[in-house]
């Protein structure tokens, strides 16, 4: 379990640290009385808005981003527990192959044990393409809504989501083959 395990456990231990200071600041904005209307009723309740500024714009992409990598972490533990499984249909000699029952069960294990730090470091990698390849298109998008754009702007902008899209591809494309290789040794 080794190295993986604390890798993963030292960063969610730091997202939670973050999570508590965003939660502690939500807890000192002040409730006041708000009445809105809902299907032409009045319903009055009481109302907290949160202070945003930079620390808590910060804790709260830091949140989004390690969703994002627990979701790329799943992702690579299901591409690793399949291609195990393959690898174990293909390449195990046949006496072997009915001595494990249960092979889906075998590949998460082994994932788990064995190669759970290459697994983070994998979803990491594609977490950050992922975040940067959204930033350009949030960018695309908003120089695109004026009439008139400049058109450099946009030529550079396209060019830099092909390369990311382009990296984002290739990553995930060397990824998959790095969790085979990781199956079958």
């Amino acid at each position: 379990l080794g190295a993986g395990v604390l890798i993963v456990y030292a960063v969610w231990k730091e997202l939670i640290a973050v999570a508590a200071d965003c939660s502690r600041e939500a807890c000192k904005a002040d409730v006041k009385p708000r009445e809105i209307e809902i299907l032409s009723q009045r319903v009055a309740g009481i109302h907290r808005s949160l202070q945003w500024n930079a620390e808590l714009v910060m804790q709260t992409l830091a949140w989004i981003f390690g969703f994002l990598w627990l979701s790329e972490i799943v992702t690579a533990f299901r591409s690793f527990v399949l291609s195990k499984v393959a690898v174990t249909w293909y390449f195990e000699p046949t006496s072997q192959k009915h001595r494990c029952r249960l092979p889906i069960l075998d590949g998460t294990y082994t994932a788990a044990a064995y190669h759970l730090g290459s697994l983070a470091l994998g979803a990491f990698v594609m977490a950050c393409l992922r975040t940067v390849h959204w930033l350009f298109l949030a960018v695309h998008k908003l120089a695109g809504e004026k009439k008139d754009r400049n058109r450099c702007l946009m030529c550079c902008l396209g060019c830099f989501e092909f390369l990311i899209t382009l990296a984002t591809q290739l990553a995930r494309h060397l990824t998959a083959s790095a969790y085979t290789e990781l199956a079958i040794s």
